[in-house]
Formats: C-alpha cells, structure tokens, sequence
C-alpha cells in the first residue's frame, strides 16, 4: 500500500509590533467593554463603498485625531451586522475605527449571484480600504471575521500595518 503524503506550502502573514500591541488592546477593551453595540459609544459618519459583483457595501467611520492609523473591524457570522462586532469604538480617537455590513447583511446589499465566498469578502474589504483612501489598515476580526482578516493579510500584505 503506498503512503498517502500532503503537500504543505507554508504561508506567513508579517506581524509588526504595532499589531500586536493593537491586538492585545484590542483584547482588553472588548473584555472590559460594557457598550451593547460595536459602534454605540462612538460618533461615526456613514460611507457606501461598491464591492465586487457592484454590491454596495454599508460603513461607518468614527472621528479621530489628525495621522490616526485607520482600524477595520470585521465582525463574525457569517450573517450578523456590524452591531455584532466587539465595542472596538472605544479606541477612537486614537484610532480611526471603521465598522461595516459585511455584504447581504445590515445595510448592505446582497450580490445577485450568492457570491458570500471569503474571497468576494476580502475584494469587499480592499474596496472600503481604497475607499477610505488608507494605504495601510489595521485589522480587528472577531469569529468569521478574524477569517476574512487572515486572508486579506495574506492576498493584500502591502495594505496591513
């Protein structure tokens, strides 16, 4: 009987000290929080981006100090609004916190072929970066959305502080 053997290609994602530190924070103020949703306890403005497939993607940003790195937070599901994410708002101003509808949900729209597949989420994602303008983002995913993180690191490691 031969041997069954698997090939495995190794695949690293850079982890700065800045995003480790923004993790560990990030950790202890979702542990502490008390808010009853991601973006209750924070001013934010509304934007619409267009993701692949022309799905119109629903988020809001939050007021931040001048130079702020930009935040993403990326909630879990798949399914839930962005009111599932972690009360990462209370890290504005530091940083420029950005919740969204992952697409088919919340404000969001849905996309006319069921595309709901991790890698339409991270097109979704690359198109509220480029529509924030920021050329690098920090990455909060919580449950799926910790997914959705690793895969954009890994498609888009030049945009991942």
């Amino acid at each position: 009987m031969k041997a069954l053997t698997r090939r495995h290609t190794p695949h690293t994602v850079p982890l700065g000290a800045r995003t480790i530190a923004i993790t560990l924070a990030i950790s202890l103020a979702v542990a502490s929080a008390r808010a009853p949703s991601a973006s209750a306890t924070t001013a934010t403005t509304s934007i619409s981006a267009t993701g692949p497939g022309g799905v119109h993607l629903r988020a809001w940003v939050s007021k931040a100090r001048p130079g702020a790195a930009t935040l993403i937070v990326i909630n879990g599901g798949p399914g839930n609004s962005h009111l599932a994410a972690p009360p990462a708002g209370q890290l504005a101003p530091r940083f420029q916190v950005v919740f969204y509808d992952q697409r088919g949900t919340g404000k969001s729209g849905t996309p006319r072929d069921d595309a709901f597949d991790v890698p339409h989420q991270v097109g979704d994602l690359e198109a509220l970066r480029r529509r924030l303008g920021a050329p690098e983002v920090d990455l909060l995913g919580h449950s799926f959305g910790g997914l959705i993180a690793a895969a954009y690191a890994a498609r888009y490691p030049q945009h991942v502080s």
